[in-house]
């Protein structure tokens, strides 16, 4: 009979457990990915682990640069289907509205009047419709520009402190997304 994967899993775990209860090996922690460098000892940088590190926290902050693109492409292409889909809702509103309207209005004067009011609020929806995504564009290129000041900010002070010769706080690499 062949014993399921999850089954030696839960096994291996008890296992462990028992041996960290008896006072003996207890089992290594679970990995994780971090964003910040390996810990090396204090001291003295070389030129080799100063460019190194200078490598990795610009990658670091590429990284951070693509994250904050894709969420801005995400949210504007949410905000564009939001407004789409708000444009579908007042078509069919002013649609249901109009077939009312020309069944109690049968002659032409006065449906020329709805229609020529029709066009008129299609002309302010419109340019509703443009004002709010030029409105949002402009706050998310306000927040890029932010944001791009915090990354040459946080750059500035870890080339200083390269430069310097000290290993560059941790804080630095924490928190690099928006």
């Amino acid at each position: 009979m062949k014993i399921p994967a999850w089954w030696i899993g839960i096994e291996l775990l008890r296992a462990g457990l028992a041996q960290a209860e008896e006072g003996g090996a207890t089992p290594p922690p679970s990995p994780s990915v971090v964003a910040v460098p390996s810990a090396t000892p204090e001291g003295p940088l070389s030129e080799d682990d100063r460019r190194k590190l200078r490598m990795e926290f610009r990658s670091a902050l590429r990284s951070a640069e693509r994250a904050f693109d894709h969420q801005e492409r995400s949210a504007l292409r949410e905000f564009q289907t939001s407004q789409s889909a708000e444009a579908k809702q007042w078509k069919e509103k002013e649609r249901l509205a109009r077939r009312k309207y020309f069944e109690k209005h049968p002659t032409g004067p006065e449906q020329r009047k709805y229609v020529l009011g029709f066009v008129e609020r299609k002309k302010e929806f419109d340019a509703s419709q443009v004002f709010r995504l030029q409105s949002e564009r402009k706050s998310w290129r306000d927040k890029r520009e932010a944001h791009r000041e915090k990354l040459k900010e946080r750059l500035n002070r870890f080339v200083k402190e390269l430069e310097s010769g000290k290993r560059p706080p941790r804080e630095l690499w924490e928190n690099l997304q928006f």
